[in-house]
């Protein structure tokens, strides 16, 4: 990894360790753009508009239903419009650098490390 950043995420994902929460349902990520991905389904946040009838969507993939149910022949479009509003809608979770915590990183790290050894 060049940066430091992906090295943490990538360890956080071996880990297990899920610092970002959903404040509405507490549900967990372990990355903040999967969060906000999630909250979207809790909010007003619709930045997916069809361009027929000016209806939005949380997801790409709700606007891809709602075409072929109201708008029969009509391809799928990638439409996506911002929200002025967006609110970060997450609590970060701080994980105690604690004895348990460095055995399970060393663990992790030694099967990560086995399974991507060529022989």
């Amino acid at each position: 990894f060049n940066q430091k950043g992906s090295l943490d995420r990538h360890m956080r994902l071996h880990m297990g360790i899920t610092p970002f929460v959903c404040k509405f349902c507490g549900k967990k990520y372990t990355r903040k753009d999967q969060l906000e991905y999630h909250i979207r389904g809790h909010t007003d946040d619709k930045p997916f508009r069809c361009e027929i009838c000016g209806k939005c969507f949380p997801f790409q993939g709700t606007l891809n239903q709602h075409l072929r149910k109201n708008h029969p022949g009509v391809t799928e479009v990638r439409n996506r419009v911002e929200s002025p509003d967006r609110t970060e809608a997450f609590v970060e979770q701080k994980v105690d650098n604690d004895a348990s915590a460095s055995e399970a990183m060393d663990s992790s790290m030694e099967i990560h490390a086995m399974s991507n050894t060529s022989d």
